[in-house]
């Protein structure tokens, strides 16, 4: 009885123990009423049952998920997009492929780190922008919003679009990527159409997430394509537990 008694606390809770007590009470009471309001008053206690077992059910499944998927989703693929025509204003894009993980899904949150002078413009093609928040620490949070609930299972699409002003030169010359958790794919893409003949390789590189060195992990050498004015690297199956980025020569 004891071990039933314990099982039952922990999928019930509160709400059973407190089904268990307000059925006591309609036991006494139907002492004293007759059998067609002992039957309507049954029926809706047995109603309100299972609607608080329903939600009991929810809430445990719900915090079940968030304990083994945390941000509430699965990354599968990021692209990533840095563009500028003449260095100086910059368009910065990403696509993020995620699989959700919770019953349903409608806020997403974004953290970067810009090392420009001024915070850039942030917008979206397929979620509402809500706002920035800047940390202490400098890396800054953008909020997005869903017009649609994305339920779970579901694949779903995040783009995210900043315009960066590089007038003053001061950010750096890279791009990165944290890979957390295993995934699929991460593709840079590195447009520079100012770039002429002679411009040298850019180099793929990576470090452990939390590193504060300044030494990292050179990989591999990519060469600027001079046709299309890029440089251009994808990372199948990335080890997780590293920040991947590209670096180049301003």
């Amino acid at each position: 009885m004891k071990s039933l008694s314990k099982a039952s606390k922990f999928f019930f809770g509160t709400t059973f123990n407190s089904f268990l007590n307000f059925t006591t009470l309609l036991g006494f009471v139907f002492l004293f009423i007759t059998n067609r309001d002992q039957a309507l008053i049954a029926l809706i206690a047995f109603c309100l049952f299972l609607v608080a077992l329903l939600g009991r059910f929810f809430w445990l499944t719900e915090n079940l998920l968030k304990q083994r998927h945390s941000e509430g989703y699965n990354k599968l693929s990021t692209h990533v997009l840095y563009s500028t025509v003449d260095g100086k204003k910059i368009t910065f894009s990403l696509d993020k492929y995620h699989q959700c993980k919770q019953a349903v899904l409608k806020e997403y949150d974004h953290k970067f780190l810009w090392s420009g002078t001024n915070m850039p413009l942030v917008t979206s093609n397929n979620w509402m922008y809500k706002e920035t928040v800047v940390g202490s620490n400098g890396w800054a949070t953008a909020k997005f919003s869903s017009q649609n609930a994305i339920l779970f299972n579901s694949v779903f699409l995040v783009n995210i679009c900043m315009e960066l002003d590089d007038t003053d030169k001061k950010s750096s010359t890279h791009v990165h990527m944290e890979v957390d958790v295993p995934m699929h794919l991460i593709s840079f893409d590195i447009e520079l159409m100012h770039k002429r003949r002679g411009t040298g390789s850019a180099t793929l590189f990576r470090k452990a997430i939390g590193y504060q060195g300044k030494d990292v992990e050179d990989i591999e050498q990519v060469p600027f394509d001079l046709q299309k004015k890029r440089y251009q690297k994808s990372i199948y199956n990335p080890e997780p537990g590293f920040i991947y980025g590209v670096k180049w020569d301003r």
